[in-house]
């Protein structure tokens, strides 16, 4: 093998671990144990291909019939917000512990996650309360 090459095959071991590792923290399931969700819909009326009005309003994602269309099909788009409280075991003493992510409608995990999912999760090495997704 000549050097170039086995400089390059390091740096793409080097990478692909680091990727996969994070220094400062371990990953571990947490346990969804509620969701707190907020959609931002708007409502278009028209008339043939051309919008008239446009009504916005803000609300509990499940609080409109929308939202079931919304989730299975994805065609439209939802501003909104979600916060995710979760239950875990913190890795560095094996205290039961409660943290929260938060999430917009941008994310996928936003349409797809729910009640009693298990997600993984990166808590932090030295403050087993800083808890961000995996």
């Amino acid at each position: 093998m000549n050097i170039a090459f086995q400089r390059h095959l390091a740096a793409v071991v080097f990478l692909a671990c680091a990727a996969g590792c994070s220094p400062t923290a371990d990953k571990v399931k947490a346990t969804v144990t509620t969701i707190d969700r907020s959609c931002d819909f708007v409502e278009t009326t028209f008339e043939g291909k051309k919008a008239v009005s446009a009504r916005g309003y803000t609300d509990s994602c499940n609080s409109t019939d929308e939202w079931a269309k919304v989730r299975k099909e994805r065609k439209k788009r939802i501003a909104g917000q979600a916060t995710l409280h979760l239950s875990y075991v913190a890795p560095q003493d094996g205290s039961q512990r409660t943290g929260e992510i938060k999430l917009t409608g941008r994310d996928d995990a936003f349409y797809e996650i729910k009640a009693g999912d298990e997600i993984e999760i990166l808590v932090s090495k030295t403050d087993p309360t800083k808890i961000r997704q995996a």
